[in-house]
């Protein structure tokens, strides 16, 4: 994380504050924002300042990437997110598609309502998206632990309307689609509070 008031000397100081610390320790780069595991948030938010983002989205102010620009940090990559309205309909030419990967593939979609073991979903799931993630820039994967403790805190809440797993002809993971409901214009309502009537 880097988070600084509207201040371009107070970002320089803590950004020159860093970079004395990282070479004391034999570090010579500077990467980031970077969360610990691509589960969290990375990077900065460069446009569509006017959006409110979903509640696992990244938000920042719009001086944030000016000033690391100012202090001689360039952008390295872009990540664009879309938003997509679930009651537009899909395009016709998608259906053909999938009736053809289903036939082809043996492709089916669990039931998650009727799931028995629960560590084994939650296993693969992680193990399938570590592997469709492993190509993209600056991933980590997740780790045993922290599949644990994603899988204990997320599983829980999946809604089954909101939630589409595919299994191959083997059961195993083949592909998948989670939705969580938003919460970011809640959470504006509290005005950062963490109980809405009015404690911390």
């Amino acid at each position: 994380w880097f988070d600084f008031i509207e201040d371009f000397n107070v970002a320089k100081t803590l950004m020159e504050t860093a970079i004395a610390w990282g070479k004391e320790a034999g570090m010579d780069e500077i990467h980031g924002p970077l969360g610990y595991n691509t589960w969290n948030r990375q990077g900065m938010l460069i446009e569509g300042f006017e959006n409110i983002p979903p509640v696992n989205c990244l938000y920042n102010y719009s001086y944030y990437p000016e000033f690391l620009e100012k202090l001689g940090f360039e952008k390295e990559i872009d990540w664009i997110q879309i938003k997509l309205k679930a009651d537009s309909g899909v395009d016709p030419r998608l259906h053909k598609i999938n009736d053809l990967l289903i036939e082809r593939y043996g492709l089916r979609v669990l039931d998650i309502g009727k799931i028995k073991d629960r560590k084994g979903l939650v296993d693969g799931f992680f193990s399938s998206y570590n592997d469709s993630f492993k190509d993209i820039p600056n991933f980590v994967p997740l780790t045993d632990k922290e599949i644990k403790q994603i899988g204990d805190e997320y599983f829980p809440k999946l809604k089954p309307e909101l939630t589409s797993i595919i299994l191959d002809e083997k059961d195993n993971i083949a592909a998948f689609g989670i939705c969580f409901p938003s919460l970011s214009k809640a959470f504006q309502k509290a005005k950062g509070r963490l109980f809405p009537f009015g404690i911390f």
